[in-house]
């Protein structure tokens, strides 16, 4: 593995809780009665939150691993647990409301960031992987 790919897992393991946190936090406050400061679809907010999300815990867990379809499905599969509870958990806030639409918003994001994560971690270590391959220049 590259210096550049160790370096990104690690800076993703530092940023990732503090990123989690104020995504809970965020979806947990009671929601303005004029809404949100900032003119942006509810459905881009979800799936931009969910994709840096997905994307830091791609890079933190891709570090020196090979990606497997179990493990990309087992986090895929938590993610979207994730997110339905975060969207259940909201009607019990003044202000928010539970939304299917808002679910697969954050799981749109969930992929994305994935998928982003993983290429990410693939240029980072290309150099790496290529010298470790016989026959490759």
């Amino acid at each position: 593995m590259s210096y550049r790919g160790t370096l990104l897992a690690k800076a993703s393991l530092w940023v990732l809780p503090f990123y989690w946190l104020a995504l809970v936090t965020a979806t947990h406050i009671p929601m303005p009665d004029d809404g949100l400061p900032i003119d942006i679809s509810d459905k881009l907010m979800h799936l931009i939150a969910y994709g840096i999300l997905a994307a830091l815990l791609a890079c933190v867990l891709l570090n020196g691993r090979r990606v497997s379809w179990w493990g990309t499905g087992a986090l895929v599969a938590g993610l979207s647990l994730h997110a339905a509870v975060d969207e259940v958990t909201q009607k019990l806030i003044p202000g928010r409301y539970a939304s299917v639409a808002d679910w697969l918003a954050d799981m749109s994001g969930v992929i994305l960031g994935l998928t982003v994560g993983y290429l990410l971690w693939r240029v980072l270590n290309s150099g790496a992987n290529r010298a470790a391959i016989p026959g490759s220049s």
